[in-house]
């Protein structure tokens, strides 16, 4: 069941993002381009919120984080995922 609901919150928050043109990329071009406009605003506002939200969690004793051994391998493969992603979504 938990594994649902996270593929269904998942789908919710990827339909909302897609839909509102949400781009962390265009939020740092617009960061390197010292323009400060609405969608480097809301992306540090996200952030801001995880940050608190996530370590409140985790506080609380709901949530544990453990440090994970990451290995190498598996970060450059995911990191070439993520970047094929990001070029076939055009962001």
């Amino acid at each position: 069941m938990r594994g649902f609901s996270a593929f269904a919150l998942g789908m919710t928050l990827g339909f909302v993002l897609t839909r509102t043109d949400f781009c962390m990329h265009s939020a740092f071009r617009d960061a390197v381009a010292r323009r400060a406009g609405p969608s480097l605003r809301i992306w540090l506002v996200a952030l801001t919120v995880q940050l608190v939200v996530v370590n409140a969690i985790a506080a609380f004793g709901v949530i544990s984080i453990p440090l994970p051994i990451t290995a190498p391998a598996a970060a450059l493969v995911g990191g070439v995922a993520f970047g094929i992603g990001m070029v076939l979504a055009k962001g």
